[in-house]
């Protein structure tokens, strides 16, 4: 498991390190990770299908479109699907506005990818929406804050580097 977590975040870094050297800007991988779900589906599909994996296609596609036939009434429209991932509706819903943004800024960042980066991620996109306050470490925090994520969602960050405004944030609750 460590070993396949080290390769995933040496990929990361590379992907991030070919980015900053070809001078891809914030806004231009903004908009390819707005696109990255369209782009896997198109990648998995165009895959022999000797390397067909069901788990892997549910993970993907299958549960996907399972849960857009109960919204659209037709089974198996993944032409309809796509169509939802390329909508501004599906940008601008909260998870995916905020993935997209932090790993938009992370990718095109000069700074290394850190461990925890993926994971901090996935928690500030699924939390921001619905909490009063998030922890996180500094340079995530100063993330959210260039991206005015904070702003946008009503959400109180911290690190423990801003000890003080936490403990009187938390305090005054």
């Amino acid at each position: 498991m460590e070993e396949r977590k080290n390769k995933l975040i040496a990929e990361f870094e590379s992907l991030r390190q070919d980015r900053v050297n070809n001078g891809i800007a914030y806004e231009k991988q903004l908009e390819l990770e707005r696109q990255g779900t369209i782009e896997a589906i198109q990648v998995y599909l165009s895959q022999e299908k000797s390397k067909f994996d069901f788990s892997e296609y549910m993970a993907l596609i299958g549960d996907a479109l399972s849960c857009w036939k109960r919204i659209s009434g037709k089974a198996n429209d993944l032409k309809g699907l796509i169509e939802f991932y390329k909508s501004e509706y599906y940008k601008n819903m909260p998870y995916n506005d905020i993935k997209a943004k932090l790993y938009a800024r992370i990718i095109t960042d000069r700074n290394p990818i850190e461990t925890g980066d993926s994971m901090d991620v996935a928690n500030i996109s699924s939390m921001a929406p619905y909490c009063n306050m998030i922890l996180t470490d500094k340079k995530m925090r100063n993330r959210i804050y260039d991206l005015s994520i904070h702003i946008n969602y009503d959400v109180n960050i911290f690190s423990l580097k801003n000890y003080d405004e936490l403990m009187d944030y938390i305090q005054a609750i």
